[in-house]
């Protein structure tokens, strides 16, 4: 929501079932809490009722920020139902002013980068359009196993193991 905009908030109440329809002094509220608010900051607003459980109300335009929003269900001013929510409230923003589609603006940027605009409806011929190459990469990398010094080191420790074990052990 920008700040200056108004809110609009429907509830409906549910579970209420016979409850709501037996009695008369079934009503919703909704508590606005501001940013860093304060019990003297929340607003109390009654909501009207449309039937069949659905309330709404229009809640004044508030300033920027965080706010926190809490609708109560009530039977004879007992509180039966809670619903807690929170909604943004951002800085007007020139960018949100005209928000309609320029397709000249799109175009003049899409030239000026080198690119091509299209419309959503066209985007069936954009592959066709990509040229997207096919790239296919393979990488090996031989080496031979003699080439690496620890497995020679592991080769002639075995031998020399060999070796010892002949000689203690009378072995030709």
């Amino acid at each position: 929501f920008q700040a200056e905009d108004g809110i609009r908030d429907v509830e409906r109440s549910r579970g209420l079932g016979d409850v709501y329809k037996r009695q008369a002094q079934v009503g919703a509220r909704v508590f606005v809490n501001a940013p860093d608010s304060t019990q003297a900051d929340t607003m109390n607003i009654v909501m009207e009722e449309r039937g069949g459980g659905l309330y709404t109300t229009e809640l004044p335009a508030v300033g920027v920020g965080d706010w926190r929003i809490i609708a109560a269900a009530e039977l004879d001013n007992q509180r039966i139902g809670m619903a807690q929510g929170k909604f943004l409230v951002e800085p007007y923003s020139l960018e949100l002013e005209n928000t309609q589609l320029n397709e000249t603006v799109l175009r003049n940027i899409a030239s000026a980068t080198g690119g091509v605009y299209f419309r959503a409806e066209n985007i069936d011929s954009l592959p066709k359009i990509l040229e997207i190459p096919e790239v296919i990469r393979r990488e090996s990398h031989d080496k031979a196993l003699w080439d690496h010094p620890i497995l020679l080191i592991i080769f002639v420790l075995a031998l020399c193991a060999e070796w010892i074990l002949r000689k203690r052990s009378d072995l030709p």
